[in-house]
C-alpha cells in the first residue's frame, strides 16, 4: 500500500466517525464545566430577590457557617431569634461592624423573610470533635447540664433547653453550633464586648467561666446532633 493510500484511509476514518462518538466526546468536555457551577441555596436566591446582601458570603451556602472565620451556623436556628439578632445589630445593641452594616440595609420585612428562610433549612451534620478527649467533653456536659453551684454557675440548659435545643427568641440553639463561634461569644460576654441579653444573664454567667470551662462547654455543644428548631416545633 502506498503512502498516499494510507493518508486517504486515515482521512476517511476521521471523516466517517460515528455521530454518537462525537456527541460522547463533546459531553465529556462539557460535563466538568457544568458540574463546576455552584448551586445556589434558597436563601441566596431570596437575598437576591429582596435586593439585600447575601448572607452566604460569610455564613456559607446553606447557612453552614465558617469555622476558620468564626461565622456561626444559621441553618435551623429559630426564626424569632435570628430576627431579634438582626434588630440588635441594626440598632447598635449588639456590636459587629460587618453585621451592623448589613442589618441597617434590611427592612423589617426583609429581615423577617431571611430569618424564616434560614430557620427552615436542613441543618448540617456536626463537625467531628474526636480531637477532644472524652473527659473534656464530659466536663462540658456537666457544666451544661448541672452547672457548678460552688461558683454560683448555673447550668446552661436552664435557659437554652435540654441538650441546648434553644428556647424562644432570646436563647438560641447551641447544639451543633460551631465550636469556634461558641468559644468566641462566651469570651465576648465575659469581657463585656457583647450585650443585648435580658437582665444581663449571659454577662453575669460568663464572668464566672474559666478559659477551660469555655472550651469544654463549646466543645460539648458543638459535638451534639444538630436539630432544626422550626421543624421540631411543628412535630
Amino acid at each position: 500500500m502506498t503512502s498516499m493510500e494510507n493518508v486517504v484511509r486515515r482521512r476517511r476514518s476521521v471523516t466517517f466517525m460515528p455521530a454518537s462518538s462525537v456527541l460522547a466526546t463533546l459531553l465529556l468536555l462539557l460535563v466538568p464545566k457544568v458540574m463546576a457551577q455552584p448551586v445556589e441555596g434558597p436563601c441566596t436566591i431570596a437575598a437576591r430577590d429582596l435586593a439585600v446582601p447575601d448572607c452566604s458570603r460569610c455564613h456559607g451556602e446553606g447557612g453552614v457557617g465558617r469555622a476558620t472565620d468564626g461565622y456561626p451556623r444559621l441553618a435551623g436556628l429559630s426564626a424569632a431569634y435570628l430576627e431579634r439578632q438582626l434588630r440588635l445589630f441594626r440598632d447598635g445593641e449588639r456590636q459587629n461592624s460587618e453585621m451592623g452594616e448589613v442589618a441597617r440595609q434590611l427592612t423589617d420585612d426583609a429581615g423577617r423573610a431571611l430569618a424564616a428562610c434560614y430557620a427552615g433549612l436542613a441543618t448540617p451534620k456536626p463537625d467531628d470533635y474526636e480531637m477532644f478527649e472524652a473527659s473534656f467533653l464530659a466536663t462540658g456536659e456537666h457544666l451544661a447540664s448541672v452547672g457548678r453551684w460552688a461558683d454560683n454557675l448555673p447550668a446552661c440548659n436552664q435557659c437554652h433547653g435540654p441538650q441546648g435545643v434553644g428556647v424562644g427568641e432570646v436563647f438560641p440553639r447551641l447544639a451543633g453550633q460551631r465550636f469556634e463561634y461558641i468559644e468566641n461569644q462566651l469570651r465576648a460576654w465575659r469581657e463585656g464586648h457583647r450585650s443585648g441579653d435580658p437582665l444581663s444573664l449571659m454577662g453575669t454567667v460568663a464572668v464566672r467561666l474559666e478559659e477551660a470551662d469555655i472550651r469544654a462547654v463549646a466543645a460539648y455543644y458543638a459535638s451534639l446532633p444538630v436539630r432544626n428548631v422550626e421543624q421540631d416545633a411543628q412535630r
